[in-house]
């Protein structure tokens, strides 16, 4: 009996936690649609391997732009450094600053591809979602997705959709600063949905020195999105979006030690005194970043039958200013600093793109996407 008793006891709750168990609701998982196709489908019927982010999660875990995104993506790798992105995926990417070639990870913002990665820097503003294709995408993509694409949907109100408007306001404890996000959108009629989102960002950086801030951001950003439906086969969508962003500061300046040099002890860099290389820029008060410009994207989707036929067009510009002061703006004399180690460089530009695309139902034997890109761009 003493050896049955126990083996009885382990029977009765296994038993006891099976009948609880199935007395408890079977838990779905939710289906994830992307348009990592050029189609809306599930990421259970794409034969290709995509991670998919919805926006409120992205909001939910404070994810303010690609680099705290590729935090959580296993073999997805963003690094910033000088106003710059570099983007890998798998280990394969282009290096950082490069301005005579595109990145092998390509990006997409709301259908339009983004070759410099100073185009989207308000690309996390107002997100739906985030679609991250690893391996070769050309197929779709173009050749310049060789390693990879980002594919970004921002959140768009559509004719129907309940008005709404939020205010949120966050401080930044650690470093200090602080955010402000403003939303309204809704149904203005019976074919017409429109979006607008600002926001402002005042940040005071993350390495603090005698001369001012190191990392401190001064960021603007807004977008107004519209759409229009007159009838149930087409769809016009029109986005436009401002960004102007001013990142400060260095993490280096240099001490002239008294006794050494016939100034007091006291740092001595572009902070405090401007050198006449960042002076050239005509934009920047000491090192650091400036860059402004605007993306806008006009789209058309007919439903033809069992065919959705889409034409895109874009126009997107930007401004880019960088400062570097590798020396820290040594004095060698009363009002001369020194210039061998400062830098400042400039790009400015400007794209316009086309697309036709026709793209069957899916769910065929054959399915098939048929399409023409245009694109131009100068850099100077």
């Amino acid at each position: 009996m003493n050896f049955q008793r126990p083996y009885l006891i382990l029977i009765m709750a296994m038993a006891l936690g099976a009948e609880t168990a199935s007395a408890q609701p079977q838990l779905e998982l939710e289906e994830v649609v992307v348009t990592a196709t050029k189609r809306a489908q599930s990421t259970q019927d794409i034969p290709m391997s995509v991670e998919a982010m919805s926006g409120e999660r992205i909001s939910q875990l404070g994810i303010r732009d690609m680099a705290d995104l590729s935090n959580g993506i296993p073999s997805f790798v963003v690094t910033e450094s000088a106003g710059d992105r570099n983007i890998t995926m798998r280990g394969m990417g282009s290096p950082a600053g490069q301005r005579g070639i595109e990145q092998a990870v390509a990006m997409f913002v709301d259908g339009v591809y983004n070759p410099r990665s100073k185009q989207y820097y308000n690309a996390f503003l107002d997100v739906e979602r985030v679609e991250i294709l690893r391996g070769p995408q050309a197929v779709l993509f173009g050749i310049n997705a060789t390693a990879g694409a980002v594919n970004i949907v921002s959140v768009s109100n559509r004719p129907g959709d309940e008005f709404e408007g939020s205010l949120k306001i966050g401080g930044e404890l650690e470093n200090g600063g602080h955010t402000a996000t403003l939303v309204i959108g809704g149904s203005l009629g019976d074919t017409v949905g429109a979006r607008l989102v600002v926001q402002q960002e005042d940040l005071d950086g993350f390495a603090h020195t005698d001369s001012g801030p190191g990392g401190a951001e001064e960021n603007t950003t807004a977008r107004l999105s519209l759409i229009w439906e007159p009838g149930e086969d087409l769809t016009v969508t029109a986005k436009a979006d401002y960004f102007d962003n001013l990142y400060k500061g260095q993490l280096s300046e240099q001490i002239s030690p008294a006794g050494i040099t016939p100034f007091p002890a006291r740092p001595s860099n572009s902070y405090e005194h401007d050198t006449p290389a960042l002076d050239l820029t005509g934009e920047l008060d000491g090192p650091g970043y400036s860059v402004d410009g605007y993306n806008i994207v006009l789209s058309f989707d007919w439903q033809l039958d069992d065919h959705t036929l889409t034409a895109i067009f874009s126009d997107s510009e930007f401004e880019h200013v960088l400062g570097n002061d590798f020396d820290s703006g040594a004095f060698v004399a009363p009002g001369v600093h020194a210039m061998s180690a400062d830098s400042f460089g400039s790009e400015e530009f400007d794209q316009n793109t086309l697309e036709l695309r026709l793209v069957s139902s899916g769910g065929e034997a054959i399915d098939y996407a048929v399409g023409v890109t245009f694109q131009r761009s100068d850099m100077k």
